[in-house]
């Protein structure tokens, strides 16, 4: 009985540890190669978007409300400097297939024909210690590869760039042959 009773406890650790596991894996899957801006300036890949993260690499600003639905996802943390450059152009490759979330500031019109082109404002707001940040996702996925987004050009702000990996979760490697481990406890009862 004691016997039953402990592997009817390993398993429901081992199923809650699954779990555990399969959700933090679903956010943050997308690898992000090649991060480049044309200005020269720092530009740094985080992989998982939360509330309390630096907004930009030259700025102090920070996030203070993120829409659920974007919490967790891997981003860009681009440069604010660059506000104002009208040649910018920012290109990174992902490995699998993603929509592209563009975060500027909501007090800008944001008339930058790359943006209108490609993407829809959603209606969310980000909120930081500097101004909100309106939310444009890109009308269809980015399939794996590279990715190109182009200038500001406002000095209202510059933008960030946030990647949500479309389908179904990444596949959980099994750590252990759970079949042979069920036949091994049946045989021991």
């Amino acid at each position: 009985m004691l016997r039953t009773i402990s592997i009817l406890i390993g398993i429901s650790l081992a199923v809650a540890c699954y779990s555990t596991y399969a959700a933090g894996t679903s956010r943050s899957e997308i690898k992000v190669t090649d991060l480049k801006a044309n200005s020269g300036l720092a530009y740094e890949v985080d992989e998982s978007l939360e509330v309390g993260d630096k907004e930009y690499t030259d700025r102090d600003y920070i996030f203070t409300d993120i829409p659920d639905y974007l919490l967790g996802l891997t981003w860009i943390r681009t440069a604010n400097n660059d506000k104002k450059n009208p040649n910018l152009e920012i290109s990174f490759k992902i490995d699998r297939e993603a929509y592209v979330y563009i975060l500027w500031i909501a007090r800008d019109p944001a008339n930058q024909d790359w943006l209108q082109k490609n993407y829809v404002k959603t209606g969310d707001i980000v909120n930081s210690t500097d101004e909100p940040l309106a939310v444009y996702k890109s009308k269809k996925p980015f399939p794996p590869g590279e990715v190109k987004t182009y200038a500001a050009n406002t000095g209202a702000g510059m933008y960030v760039i946030v990647l949500e990996p479309t389908g179904k979760k990444a596949a959980v490697k099994p750590q252990g042959k759970i079949a042979v481990t069920w036949a091994e406890i049946k045989a021991s009862r």
